[in-house]
C-alpha cells in the first residue's frame, strides 16, 4: 500500500474539542488535513473508535466502531457509525486518510469525546441549597466520601441556579469562572462536565465543595428588580467514579452535604462583591475539616419540565492579565490604576504584610477624567464596586462572582502607595478559539483591529451583550445580527452563536415574534416594545445563516428553520396597510431603527419593509439548503411582492430611497436597499452613486447607525465605490472608527463621540464604551482590505481578491475555515504586487489579482495564463490547495 505524509488534525467532535458531555447518543465527528503538497485533497478516510485509549494504541483492539475505508472528501460532521452511544460512554478515536492519489497516511493523535446524561435518563442527584437563605452571603457546601478502591475514571457533572465555584480536596476543580452562564431557567438548565480523574485516583476520604453565587439566576439582569428567576441558589452536581474492578460510585448533592456562611457577604454581577478574608475557614474543601457546626442542607427535587443539558458552548475563562500601566494619585489616599486595555474581567490583589481587617474598596470604569478621576457616570445603576477586607500576612484574591467592564481601578484603603506587583486586571470571556489576525502598514488600522477584538472579547460572556460595564449586559438581537460576519472570521463562534441562538428560541413568542435581546427573562421592556423590531428580531433568521455560511453546519440550519419560518408568518400579518409592507407595528410607539445614525434617521417603514424582504430572502435560501421544496417556492413568490411594494411606495424614480414619513432619504436607507438587491439592477449603480454624494455631502463621513453600517463597506466595495470604503476607514475625524483610535479608545465605542481628550464624556445616559456593534467593519478588513471571502459554505470554494489603497503597503491576514487556515498577504513594493496566499487541503480558490497588466502576472517566478477579472482592474486565476506567491506590476 503506497503511504503519504497526510494527516489528520484537529480531531473534533460536535465541532469541540475533547467535548466531556455531549448530548447526542450518535455525534458528528470533524478533522482537518495537514499536508504540504500542493493540490492536497483526500480521497477517502477511515475512523477507528474505542472505549479505552490503549486499545487504539495497541493496534485496534476492542473497537467501539471501525468505519473500515470509506470513499470521500467529506471531513466535517461525519455521523457516528458504530452502535448507539449510552450516557456517561467515554470514547477514543482516530482518524486516517487517503491522499488525491490513493496514498493512506498515518494515523492522526488520539482525541478524546464523551456522552452526558442523555434524556429521559433521570438524574440521580437533588437540589442542594444553604440553610441560611435569610442572608446574602455565598454559601459554603460541602460533602465528604471515601473510596476504597483506586479509580480509573472520575467525571464531575455539574450545574447551579445561580453561579458556582466547584473544589476538590482543597483546589478548584476546573479553570472555568460564572458556571453554568446566562441562559433562561425557566426553559432549560445547562451543566458542565470536568475530567477529575487526577485528583481520585487514590483511595482514601476526599472533600467535594461548592460555592454560589447569586449570577443572572438571582441577581439582577440589567435594570430590573433582584431575583430575576428565583430568590434562592441551588446546586445540583453528580460525580461519578469508574473504579479499576468496572465498579462505579456515585457522589450525588443530597441531604448528606452540610452548609455555613462563607467570607464572601454579597455577590452580584452588577454591584461587585464583598469578601471578608478574616472569616476563611481554612481547609474547609479539605478532608479533615471538623463540620460539627455545619448545617444540614435544604434539598428539591429537580422539576422534570425543565430539561438538563450539557452546555454546548466554550466555559467563561480568563483569557489574559493586565499589569499597571501607569498609576496617581488623585486624591490622598485614593490611588488610580491603568491597565491600557478596557475589558470585562476583574482586579486580582497579590498582598504581603497588610494588617489583618484592612478594608480595600475597589472601583471599576472605563475612562479617567480630565482631573484624573474614575469616570462612573455612564454606569448608570451599576456600582461595579469589589470590598476585600484584607486577613494579613500573604494572601491572593480575586472575586469569583461578579465581572466589570473597565480599564481604570480606583483603589482605597490601602494606607499606602500600591506597588505594581500588588494588583493585575484579569480578563473574562467565552474561550471561543481565535479563528483570525489582521495587520497591515498602518498602525491606526491595527489598533482599530484590536480595539474590535477586545470588544468582541468584553461582550462574550456566553451571551453576546452589548456592554459589559453598565447596567445592561443584555443580549441584545440586532447588535449580534449587525456583527456575526464579523465574529466568524475573529473566532471560532459556532458553538458559542448555537447556545445564544438556543437562548433565541427559548425567547420566540407563540405569534413567532423574537425578543429584542436574549434570553428574555420579561418584564425589562414592556409591549411591543420588547419583541420583534425589524432589524433586531431578524436576528432569529440572519445568524442562522450567517452560521450556516461560515460552517456548512446544516442540520443547526434545519433545527432553527420552524423559527425563521414563524418569524416571518409573524411579519407578515403585523403590517399596517399593504400586507406587503411593513409599515409599522400595530400599537408600536417606539423602536430602534437605525439606532445611533449620526442625524440621519431613516424611516421605520423602509428599515422594516428593507429586513423584511431580507429576511424572507433568506429564509428562501434555507429552504432551498434544506430541500423545503414548497416552503422555497412560497418564500420567493413573498419576496417579490415585498419588494414590488418597496418599489412601488418607497422609491422614486426607480432609484431615489425615500423614507414618506419623514420626507427624506439617507445614507443606510440607500445602504439597505442596495444590499438587499431592493432595486431593479438598471437603477442600482445611480443608487449607489446617490450614496457616494450622501457621503461627500458630509464632508466624506459616514452617518450610518448600527442597522446600516453593517453592509455600508460591502455596499460602496461591490457597486465600484472601494475608494469611497478606503477613504472611510482612514479618516480620523468625527464620526469615524479611526476617531476614536485618535481619542485612545482601545475598544469599539456605542456612540462616535463618546469620548474627547481634554474634555470627556458624550451623553452619559447611553454611553459605553466596549460595545461592539460599530465592530462590523471587520468582516470587510478581512473580505476586501485582505481579500479572504467565500463562494461556497465552510469556505469549501475560496474567494481571494484584496483591494490595495489609503496608503497601505503592505496588509496580512488568516482566516481557520472548518478545513483549514486561508491565509492572504500583499505588499507593493515601487510598482509591483506580492501576493502570498495559503489555501488549505480540500478546498480551491479563485484568485483575483489587482492589476490592468495581465501580462505581468507571475506565479512562482513563471508567466501564468489569467482571464478577466469579476470587475475592472483584476485578473482571475483557478488554484488548488497549497501555498502560492503571485507577483505583478500595477
Amino acid at each position: 500500500m503506497a503511504t503519504t505524509d497526510t494527516t489528520p488534525i484537529a480531531l473534533r467532535c460536535e465541532r469541540l474539542r475533547d467535548p466531556l458531555a455531549i448530548d447526542r447518543p450518535r455525534p458528528r465527528l470533524s478533522w482537518r488535513q495537514q499536508s504540504a503538497a500542493r493540490g492536497a485533497r483526500q480521497s477517502a478516510w477511515q475512523i477507528q473508535a474505542a472505549g479505552e485509549a490503549a486499545g487504539l494504541e495497541a493496534g485496534g483492539a476492542g473497537l467501539l466502531w471501525d468505519s473500515g475505508r470509506r470513499e470521500g472528501h467529506d471531513n466535517i460532521d461525519l455521523p457516528w457509525g458504530g452502535p448507539d452511544l449510552a450516557s456517561f460512554t467515554r470514547v477514543w478515536w482516530r482518524v486516517r486518510i487517503w491522499d488525491g492519489d490513493a496514498n493512506v497516511g498515518p494515523w492522526s493523535a488520539l482525541a478524546t469525546f464523551a456522552v452526558g446524561l442523555l434524556a429521559p435518563e433521570p438524574w440521580p442527584a437533588v437540589w442542594i441549597g444553604s440553610a441560611l437563605n435569610f442572608t446574602p452571603a455565598v454559601p459554603l457546601l460541602r460533602r465528604s466520601f471515601t473510596t476504597t478502591r483506586p479509580v480509573v475514571d472520575a467525571r464531575l457533572f455539574a450545574t447551579a441556579r445561580g453561579v458556582c465555584d466547584l473544589r476538590i480536596d482543597g483546589s478548584a476543580v476546573g479553570d472555568d469562572t460564572l458556571t453554568p452562564g446566562f441562559h433562561d431557567f425557566r426553559k432549560r438548565q445547562l451543566y458542565r462536565a470536568w475530567d477529575v480523574t487526577e485528583r481520585l485516583r487514590s483511595p482514601g476520604e476526599h472533600v467535594l465543595g461548592a460555592t454560589l453565587g447569586d449570577g443572572w439566576y438571582k441577581g439582577p439582569v440589567a435594570w430590573g428588580p433582584p431575583k430575576t428567576y428565583g430568590g434562592e441558589t441551588w446546586l445540583l452536581a453528580l460525580l461519578r467514579l469508574v473504579h479499576d474492578d468496572g465498579s462505579v460510585t456515585l457522589i450525588c448533592t443530597d441531604g448528606e452535604w452540610r452548609c455555613r456562611q462563607g467570607p464572601t457577604l454579597q455577590s452580584g454581577l452588577l454591584i461587585g462583591e464583598t469578601h471578608d478574608a478574616t472569616q476563611e475557614p481554612g481547609g474547609w474543601d479539605q478532608p479533615g475539616h471538623a463540620v460539627s457546626t455545619w448545617l444540614p442542607v435544604r434539598t428539591r427535587g429537580l422539576d422534570q419540565a425543565i430539561p438538563l443539558q450539557a452546555h454546548p458552548g466554550q466555559p467563561i475563562r480568563e483569557v489574559a492579565t493586565f499589569a499597571p500601566k501607569r498609576t496617581w494619585m488623585p486624591r490622598p489616599g485614593i490611588e488610580m490604576v491603568d491597565f491600557g486595555q478596557n475589558h470585562a474581567g476583574r482586579l486580582r490583589l497579590t498582598l504581603d504584610g497588610v494588617a489583618p481587617g484592612t478594608v480595600l474598596r475597589l472601583r471599576h470604569g472605563e475612562m479617567a477624567t480630565p482631573s484624573g478621576e474614575l469616570y462612573t457616570d455612564n454606569l448608570r445603576g451599576a456600582l461595579a464596586s469589589d470590598t476585600y477586607i484584607c486577613r494579613g500576612g500573604r494572601e491572593t484574591w480575586e472575586p469569583r462572582f461578579t465581572f466589570h467592564g473597565y480599564q481604570f481601578a480606583e483603589i482605597s484603603g490601602l494606607g499606602r502607595p500600591l506597588r505594581a506587583d500588588e494588583v493585575s486586571a484579569v480578563a473574562l470571556a467565552s474561550d471561543c478559539p481565535v479563528a483570525g489576525h489582521f495587520a497591515c502598514s498602518d498602525p491606526r488600522l491595527n489598533q482599530l483591529y484590536s480595539n474590535i477584538i477586545w470588544t468582541q472579547r468584553a461582550n462574550w460572556l456566553d451571551v453576546p451583550t452589548d456592554c459589559p460595564q453598565r447596567d445592561e449586559r443584555m443580549g441584545w438581537t440586532g447588535d449580534a445580527q449587525a456583527y456575526i460576519r464579523t465574529a466568524t472570521f475573529t473566532h471560532d463562534v459556532q458553538a458559542f452563536f448555537a447556545k445564544w441562538l438556543t437562548d433565541l428560541a427559548d425567547a420566540q413568542d407563540a405569534d413567532g415574534a423574537f425578543p429584542n435581546y436574549a434570553p428574555d427573562p420579561g418584564g425589562l421592556i414592556g409591549g411591543p416594545a420588547g419583541k420583534g423590531d425589524a432589524g433586531w428580531g431578524d436576528a432569529g433568521v440572519i445568524c442562522p445563516w450567517a452560521l450556516y455560511q461560515a460552517y456548512g453546519d446544516r442540520d443547526a440550519l434545519r433545527a432553527l428553520f420552524p423559527g425563521m419560518r414563524k418569524w416571518v408568518a409573524y411579519l407578515g400579518r403585523t403590517g399596517l396597510g399593504d400586507s406587503d409592507l411593513r409599515w409599522a407595528l400595530k400599537g408600536r410607539l417606539f423602536t430602534f431603527a437605525d439606532w445611533l445614525n449620526v442625524d440621519d434617521n431613516t424611516g421605520h417603514e423602509v428599515i422594516m419593509t428593507a429586513f423584511y424582504a431580507h429576511a424572507v430572502a433568506l429564509t428562501a435560501a434555507a429552504a432551498e439548503v434544506l430541500g423545503e421544496v414548497a416552503a422555497e417556492k412560497e418564500l420567493r413568490e413573498l419576496h417579490q411582492r415585498i419588494v414590488a411594494a418597496f418599489r412601488r411606495d418607497l422609491v422614486r424614480d426607480g432609484w431615489r430611497v425615500w423614507s414618506r414619513s419623514l420626507d427624506r432619504e439617507s445614507q443606510t436607507g440607500y445602504v439597505l436597499a442596495l444590499h438587499f438587491d431592493l432595486l431593479e439592477p438598471q437603477h442600482r449603480a445611480t443608487a449607489a452613486a446617490r450614496l457616494v454624494e450622501l457621503i461627500a455631502a458630509r464632508d466624506h463621513h459616514l452617518s450610518t447607525g448600527f442597522l446600516g453600517l453593517a453592509y455600508l463597506m460591502p455596499v460602496l466595495t461591490r457597486f465600484g465605490h472601494a475608494e469611497i470604503a478606503l477613504r472611510l476607514l482612514v479618516t480620523d475625524t468625527y464620526p469615524s472608527w479611526l476617531y476614536e483610535v485618535a481619542q485612545g479608545a482601545t475598544t469599539i465605542w456605542e456612540r462616535w463621540n463618546g469620548w474627547k481628550k481634554d474634555v470627556g464624556p458624550a451623553d452619559p445616559g447611553m454611553n459605553s464604551y466596549a460595545h461592539y456593534a460599530y465592530g462590523a467593519v471587520g468582516e470587510w478588513l478581512f473580505t476586501d482590505l485582505a481579500g479572504i471571502d467565500q463562494f461556497e459554505p465552510a469556505f469549501h470554494r475560496i474567494h481571494i481578491r484584496p483591494r490595495p489603497g489609503a496608503g497601505l503597503s503592505w496588509v496580512e491576514a488568516w482566516h481557520d475555515c472548518p478545513y483549514g487556515r486561508i491565509a492572504s498577504r500583499w505588499q507593493i513594493d515601487g510598482g509591483t504586487l506580492t501576493l502570498d496566499i495559503t489555501i488549505p487541503a480540500n478546498t480551491s480558490a479563485v484568485v483575483e489579482v489587482p492589476t490592468t497588466n495581465a501580462s505581468s502576472v507571475r506565479c512562482d517566478g513563471a508567466a501564468i495564463t489569467t482571464r478577466p477579472g469579476s470587475e475592472p482592474g483584476y485578473v482571475a486565476l483557478d488554484v488548488a490547495a497549497g501555498r502560492w506567491r503571485l507577483t505583478a506590476t500595477r
